[in-house]
């Protein structure tokens, strides 16, 4: 195992370019991943955090104070050009990356479903990763995980309980302590757990560092070459590749708007209660960042 270097030694004044695209399981990310993955100017890493003190403690915030050493030297490895295999607990990176180590010149794609609660650790420590959120309507993201049976046996009761703990302990999450006080479905537990975790990620980052998983389906050339421009790479056809089934795990997507059909009318409008303190506060981060830029305020696709 050990550490495996880029195949040309890397300069030890030089930092590899890495864009760390997170967001919650089903969002699209593994679609978003292998599409960038076609580009001849980019590598893909898939889930470096899965099964490592990252995946073991998804729900607890990281201070960006607190030491975590081993995800530390990780990341400070990866931006070097080496990737720390004793590091890694999970065969995925492995079998789903592109390249045995971060490629020198280009841009290296990692992508997450773990690291909302890391965001402020991670852009404190290793400012020169560009994080990047991935945004699919959170009744999507919960259709997906029913459909797949995903629910119980990624975000059944313990994911449950230990988001509860954070809401509690976390001002910011304020807005859901009274729905913890109510009887709750096993689904509105798992809509809970996705509000939760996108609302934190979603303070740490600015609107316009979100990718809307909808807009993709639509227009994927222009959001993908709009988000990749910034680091240098040519603009590519992405289209070709957008149908093909990129999902590592889980039925193929069935569209975006399934969950209007999946969920009854009475589950839907619960849904908008368990979903309104996420959506309103990320139209409002939305607008304020317009109005700052003296754009119209609209809401941005998190209407």
């Amino acid at each position: 195992m050990g550490v495996h270097p880029s195949p040309r030694p890397p300069d030890p004044g030089r930092r590899v370019k890495v864009l760390l695209l997170n967001g919650f399981d089903r969002c699209g990310s593994s679609l978003i991943g292998g599409l960038l993955a076609r580009h001849p100017d980019a590598a893909y890493f898939f889930q470096p955090f899965n099964r490592t003190e990252v995946h073991a403690s998804q729900h607890e915030v990281w201070p960006p104070e607190e030491a975590h050493p081993a995800t530390e030297r990780f990341l400070s490895e990866f931006l070097a050009g080496r990737v720390d295999r004793d590091f890694l607990g999970a065969d995925l990176f492995e079998r789903h990356s592109t390249a045995a180590a971060p490629r020198l010149d280009g841009l290296n794609v990692i992508k997450e479903t773990k690291v909302h609660f890391k965001s402020t650790w991670i852009q404190r420590r290793f400012p020169s990763i560009a994080l990047r959120g991935i945004w699919r309507n959170p009744r999507g993201i919960l259709c997906s995980l029913l459909r797949n049976g995903f629910a119980s046996s990624w975000y059944g009761k313990p994911a449950f309980e230990a988001i509860s703990a954070t809401v509690r302990r976390t001002p910011e999450l304020a807005a859901y302590l009274p729905l913890l006080e109510e009887s709750l479905e096993p689904y509105e537990e798992v809509a809970l757990v996705i509000a939760a975790r996108t609302h934190l990620f979603g303070a740490t980052i600015p609107p316009e560092h979100w990718i809307s998983y909808e807009e993709l389906l639509l227009d994927c050339d222009r959001v993908l070459n709009e988000l990749i421009e910034p680091f240098g790479l040519a603009p590519f056809h992405f289209e070709p590749h957008l149908h093909r089934d990129h999902n590592v795990s889980g039925s193929p997507s069935q569209g975006a708007d399934l969950w209007r059909t999946f969920f009854s009318d009475r589950q839907l409008e619960r849904l908008e209660d368990l979903f309104a303190p996420l959506e309103v506060a990320m139209r409002c981060r939305n607008d304020a960042a317009a109005v700052t830029a003296g754009a119209p305020t609209s809401g941005g696709f998190f209407e």
